[in-house]
């Protein structure tokens, strides 16, 4: 399962979406777009993220924290990276990596 949903999220991530959701559940579907946004907040594109994030809230059948804490996470960064405060990367990159969930 782990395998076929990571492949899955692959296919989202190169934009093969038809691939992507082919057979795939409601519940895969939220999970696929849920990782696609981890790799877009790691990646460094918030706005891609969230936007991710917020889809999979929408597609799950049910409530979806992961989905939910790694969107207020996105947000988080959006509003610091929006401030005029410097931003250490190690510190970020270690934050992410805690609060980040697949």
């Amino acid at each position: 399962h782990v395998a076929r949903l990571n492949l899955r999220t692959a296919f989202s991530m190169t934009g093969d979406l038809a691939t992507a959701y082919s057979g795939a559940s409601d519940a895969e579907r939220a999970a696929i777009l849920n990782n696609s946004g981890v790799a877009a907040l790691a990646d460094g594109d918030i706005e891609e993220a969230s936007s991710l994030f917020n889809q999979a809230l929408l597609n799950s059948p049910v409530f979806y924290q992961n989905a939910y804490n790694n969107l207020q996470r996105a947000r988080i960064m959006a509003a610091t990276e929006s401030s005029d405060q410097p931003i250490d990367a190690s510190v970020a990159s270690a934050e992410i990596a805690a609060f980040v969930r697949w």
